[in-house]
């Protein structure tokens, strides 16, 4: 069976990130490898939001996964990159670092700590190997912790790094190419990423440059001053990476070398059972501060000061862009919605009467239209982005943020979700379950004839009822 290897990209199409990543899984490919590769550029990855729920999970030895797992495409990619034998990552070098889509998509790797999922049993254990490519358009003084970051990343997936490059002074576009020696070392990536996965787990060693950086175990170029830490492990130098504890020594040749002392890779980074600690630390800290009455009753105390207190948000063109707590955001929707599942009820069967489709008023069913519409609403602007959608769309025509014309064409597209949504699913309910009418043709008929006048409705009602709403959500909960 051939081996799976994958390549993963955050650099600019066609450009020096993704070109050194294709040549190496070049080499891999012409080995036999079963190869794929994809540029996170064509993805959608939300950011982190810190709510903390996996790790939470984790502390009470559950699998909780991620809340954005339905919103985006992470999960779908973790899917099939946990399922890989190697995986090679490259991304661009910005402000010392990888890039912002690099960043974004590793750190939503926690709730994928394998560590944690192989214990409980929800996995089974895989060993993975990867390579790292960092470029950019300087010499390692400019990129000094691009690599550093990018194996920071790969402790949660449990992926050993066997090879690394650093592409310097390579700033334009495909500039790479310019440098036949580092496209042949990107090839050289490939070979020995498949030498890797040949090689028993328990034989796999270092296959990139052998003096390449400080640290003997994970040769990363970063080290600092140790520190007391929280089970009181103490060394006096410490790789920030790995998190191998030593000291510097001085050689015969004058120079310093980090020599790892004999306990200092008792928290190894690199390796299951020295992550396996950290979630110990995580299940004190954490686990212990939500399992403690007394800590949770303090913090509610307290953090009223800071809930109620709110500065100036950025300003646009006179528009100002206001905070919004979660609390007030629901609060905000339920209030829109009491006018704009009324109207959009009212409407629908007023017009179910006009095209004799209706013997005539029925409050009853206005009371359960209105109920079912009011609910629909609830969800579509809790959980779409409905907002962000017309703002883009506002920003399309370049219109003053502030101005009437903004307002109107922000509504086109938060409107637009609100009456498809709930046109959709209310004349199911009334043609095809309270009518009995057949799907086909009497649905599709009967959402063309809706739509537009619900649309109308729905528009005036929702532009002259938000900001009268925002107001009174804001000042119940105390955010004006």
């Amino acid at each position: 069976m051939a081996y799976k290897i994958m390549g993963v990209t955050a650099g600019r199409k066609n450009s020096n990130s993704e070109i050194l990543l294709k040549e190496a899984l070049m080499a891999c490919e012409e080995l036999g490898a079963e190869v794929r590769m994809i540029n996170l550029k064509d993805f959608h990855i939300e950011p982190c939001t810190g709510c903390t729920s996996c790790t939470r999970g984790m502390a009470q030895g559950k699998n909780t996964g991620c809340v954005l797992d339905k919103k985006d495409d992470k999960k779908k990619i973790m899917d099939v990159l946990l399922n890989q034998d190697a995986v090679i990552y490259s991304a661009p070098t910005y402000d010392l670092m990888p890039n912002a889509e690099y960043l974004a998509f590793a750190q939503r790797s926690l709730a994928f700590e394998t560590s944690f999922l192989e214990t409980i049993g929800a996995i089974e254990h895989r060993d993975r190997v990867a390579g790292l490519i960092a470029v950019g358009g300087s010499t390692r003084a400019w990129q000094s912790i691009a690599l550093e970051c990018m194996q920071a990343t790969m402790f949660t997936t449990d992926f050993k790094v066997v090879d690394m490059i650093l592409g310097t002074r390579i700033p334009g576009r495909a500039q790479c190419l310019l440098n036949d020696e580092l496209v042949a070392r990107a090839h050289k990536m490939g070979e020995n990423i498949m030498k890797a996965v040949a090689t028993p787990p328990e034989e796999r060693t270092w296959l990139g440059e052998e003096d390449m950086g400080w640290c003997p175990n994970c040769h990363s170029n970063a080290l600092v001053l140790g520190e007391m830490q929280w089970d009181g492990i103490y060394y006096p130098v410490e790789c920030q990476v790995c998190g191998c504890g030593g000291t510097l020594e001085k050689t015969e040749d004058g120079k310093w070398k980090f020599v790892i002392q004999e306990n200092g890779h008792y928290k190894d980074r690199t390796t299951v059972i020295g992550r396996a600690r950290h979630l110990e630390e995580i299940g004190q800290t954490e686990g212990g501060f939500y399992a403690n009455p007394e800590s949770q009753k303090i913090v509610a105390e307290k953090i009223g000061k800071y809930k109620a207190k709110q500065f100036p948000g950025l300003e646009l063109g006179g528009s100002i862009m206001k905070p919004m707590s979660t609390k007030c955001k629901v609060l905000n929707t339920l209030i829109m919605n009491i006018p704009m599942a009324l109207f959009i009820s009212l409407a629908a069967q007023l017009l179910a009467i006009a095209a004799g489709e209706a013997p005539g008023f029925n409050f009853q069913l206005l009371g359960i239209n209105f109920c079912l519409a009011y609910v629909i609403s609830f969800f579509v602007g809790m959980c779409t982005p409905a907002v962000l959608w017309g703002l883009g769309f506002a920003r399309i025509f370049k219109a003053e943020p502030g101005s009437l014309k903004f307002g109107l064409l922000v509504n086109v597209i938060v409107n637009l979700v609100y009456v498809v949504v709930n046109c959709l699913i209310l004349t199911w309910f009334n043609v095809c379950l309270l009518g009995h009418a057949p799907f086909w043709p009497a649905y599709p008929i009967s959402v063309l004839k809706m739509f537009i006048p619900i649309y109308i409705v729905g528009y005036i009602v929702s532009f002259l009822w938000n900001q009268p709403a925002d107001k009174i959500a804001r000042k119940i909960c105390n955010e004006e």
